[in-house]
């Protein structure tokens, strides 16, 4: 059996609903957590839309229906699991368990990889930034190798946002579906890197677009 890995402040709160999460202190928001700890409809064996990313495919600040992962599962009809970390400072190499998890499972799953920001190094417990962008752009090309070797039998999208310009090969970014655009508003008013009702829908739609047109040729 699969062991799944979410963050400890998520696993803590497993099977329960909080109306406060994270920096979202507002009171408004129901996060609802599986029996996994993820902000998620429990894992199954159908086939599945996986989304892996951080607190921006969390949906912090939304409802989860405002989402833009239930939006596009909701429109093309399909289960999904979120195994996004929200409000949890991490790299992206965290990620790895999950998606080897994905991997090994024989349904005919769909993943979305929403690439968290590149200035992290982990070190045991500790998460630094401040990192060389020689450093951050080797350690994202590394996760992006293993994550296309892992999920090479799958369908995969990647996407990615970050408030730094990295000089990365345009052979990698080419395969980055939506790449720094469509942060059209914000969910939390004190937090302007958090994504809003609009930003999620525009992320929907052009994930259903691309999503369905594969869908159609298989």
């Amino acid at each position: 059996m699969e062991k799944w890995k979410s963050p400890p402040h998520q696993l803590q709160l497993k099977g329960c609903v909080t109306k406060k999460f994270g920096y979202d202190t507002r009171g408004i928001v129901d996060y609802q957590f599986n029996s996994q700890g993820f902000r998620s409809p429990e894992i199954t064996n159908q086939p599945t839309i996986f989304f892996v990313g951080n607190s921006i495919s969390f949906g912090i600040g939304l409802d989860e229906s405002h989402t833009f992962v239930a939006l596009t599962a909701n429109t093309l009809n399909f289960p999904y699991v979120n195994l996004s970390y929200g409000c949890y400072k991490h790299e992206n190499h965290d990620h790895l368990d999950n998606v080897k998890n994905i991997s090994l499972r024989n349904q005919d799953d769909i993943i979305v990889v929403q690439i968290n920001n590149l200035d992290r190094r982990r070190r045991g417990d500790l998460v630094l930034d401040g990192n060389h962008p020689e450093f951050c752009k080797n350690k994202f090309l590394d996760y992006f190798e293993k994550v296309n070797s892992l999920l090479k039998n799958k369908t995969k999208i990647f996407l990615y946002w970050d408030n730094v310009v990295y000089d990365l090969p345009k052979s990698v970014t080419d395969q980055i579906f939506v790449y720094n655009r469509g942060h059209l508003d914000q969910s939390l008013s004190n937090y302007p890197d958090t994504f809003g009702i609009k930003t999620h829908n525009f992320i929907s739609k052009v994930l259903c677009q691309h999503l369905q047109n594969q869908l159609d040729q298989k």
